[in-house]
């Protein structure tokens, strides 16, 4: 799959919390996703360049260092998830919605 479709899904993704994309690139961008986010967790001025270099908005940036990273501190994987939607009408692929799950710490019992 193409390096820029994903890193515009990663970006999508960041700033507006879900996206909606076909299921193959879903499942590739909820691999990225999470991967950045373990790296913003590192805080280290090299994983905050290596982030950059994948993300293509500041605002994307920032808020996978900041929001994300300190959302999801006390978790070890698993930021994301995929959501099997409904069929495209064109084409008929199977189309899935990426987006962020609740912290642990935000869980209530």
């Amino acid at each position: 799959m193409r390096s820029s479709t994903l890193r515009i899904l990663a970006s999508q993704l960041v700033t507006k919390g879900k996206v909606t994309t076909t299921l193959a690139k879903a499942m590739e961008v909820r691999k990225l996703a999470d991967r950045l986010i373990s790296m913003s967790k590192q805080g280290s001025v090299d994983a905050r360049r290596r982030i950059r270099a994948y993300l293509d908005t500041d605002e994307a940036h920032t808020k996978v260092s900041v929001e994300l990273a300190g959302r999801y501190m006390d978790q070890q994987g698993g930021y994301t998830r995929v959501t099997r939607s409904k069929r495209r009408s064109g084409d008929g692929a199977q189309l899935a919605v990426v987006e962020f799950v609740p912290s642990e710490r935000s869980k209530t019992f």
